[in-house]
């Protein structure tokens, strides 16, 4: 495959994925990278459980960290999940004796 070929391949693959155009940083990016492995960071980016607020920082992400399809998705601890700063505890202590 030649190189035009090849970012044309990436571009029609990129907005089948996101429905967006590819910017062209990340487009030179994925150009430099095997085409089968962009074709698997884009599943994993279909495959994902939550929306994509930001999908070329994902492909990003995805790219360096070695995300593959099917891979189980890491949980990101979100604010809800960490634990309340100590000087809300007594009025929680309070809520919970009322």
């Amino acid at each position: 495959m030649s190189t035009t070929d090849k970012r044309e391949a990436i571009k029609l693959a990129y907005q089948i994925a996101t429905l967006n155009e590819i910017p062209a940083d990340l487009l030179d990016e994925l150009a430099r990278t095997e085409y089968i492995r962009v074709l698997e960071v884009l599943l994993v980016l279909r495959q994902s459980p939550n929306p994509i607020k930001a999908p070329a920082n994902f492909v990003r992400s995805a790219l360096r960290n070695g995300w593959k399809p099917n891979d189980p998705p890491i949980k990101q601890r979100s604010h809800s999940d960490q634990p309340e700063p100590a000087r809300y505890s007594s009025f929680y202590e309070q809520l919970n004796q009322s």
